[in-house]
């Protein structure tokens, strides 16, 4: 696994890992990654969309 795919898969990790967390709540998971929740939303849909 090259590293850039290793960082992929762990970043999508840590989102699941959020979602699961707050319950599938994307604004709780947002605030708890510390993003805004239309920048979580985007990289859901863009890691859904590459894999």
């Amino acid at each position: 696994m090259t590293s850039a795919a290793a960082l992929k898969r762990a970043e999508e990790d840590l989102y699941r890992s959020a979602l699961e967390a707050a319950g599938g709540n994307i604004s709780a998971a947002a605030r708890q990654l510390g993003l805004s929740r239309a920048k979580l939303d985007y990289r859901l849909k863009t890691r859904r969309t590459e894999g």
